[in-house]
């Protein structure tokens, strides 16, 4: 209790803000490095990852740049768009 299973590595500076998809086994997340990173832990080989961790993160399913640092992401309620929000813009991408 309390302590965590799998740490990701794949940000290359802070991350500012996460959201699970809301009806998918998948994590988002934005940060300083300018990256919006989806995981996507539905396959099995991915679970075992997690459940075992080898030293390497599994690789992000999706990524998109945006100009500067990302503020916060977030999913619409169906997750088929994904949000950005990043200085005084903000971004919306379907996957």
């Amino acid at each position: 209790v309390g302590l965590p299973l799998y740490t990701l590595h794949s940000h290359s500076a802070p991350v500012n803000s996460i959201a699970w998809h809301p009806r998918k086994n998948m994590l988002l997340s934005g940060g300083d490095d300018s990256q919006v990173l989806v995981h996507d832990f539905s396959s099995s080989a991915d679970l075992d990852e997690i459940a075992v961790p080898h030293g390497k993160d599994p690789l992000p399913a999706y990524s998109f740049s945006s100009p500067m640092e990302v503020n916060s992401v977030c999913w619409n309620p169906t997750g088929e768009w994904v949000g950005i929000n990043s200085g005084k813009q903000f971004q919306a991408c379907q996957l």
